[in-house]
């Protein structure tokens, strides 16, 4: 797409659509790794002494990575909402603003 005769406000709008289509795909597709390799570790977890204890051991990290990855998600995701809605308690919001600093 070529952006060279479209005014900002259109750029901004254009960008926040890929955005928007990137962020599910790449949560969505968070949720499925999770999924997908919670399975694999109830799988190994099943099997019990035929498992090879290295790979429950990676599936266990590749768990813990994934877990933070999404909690990483959810907390920024809620920093977006916090900002967007703090006009409606501002003595709330400055409050808690500068303890965070702290």
């Amino acid at each position: 797409m070529s952006s060279a005769g479209m005014q900002i406000v259109e750029k901004l709008q254009n960008c926040a659509n890929d955005l928007k289509a990137w962020s599910k795909t790449n949560v969505n597709g968070l949720k499925q790794e999770i999924d997908d390799c919670r399975c694999e570790v109830n799988y190994c977890h099943n099997q019990g002494a035929a498992t090879d204890p290295t790979l429950l051991t990676h599936l266990r990290k590749r768990m813990t990575h994934l877990m933070i990855q999404e909690d990483k998600y959810w907390r920024q995701h809620e920093k977006t909402h916090w900002y967007r809605d703090r006009n409606l308690n501002t003595k709330f919001f400055h409050a808690s603003a500068t303890s965070g600093k702290r």
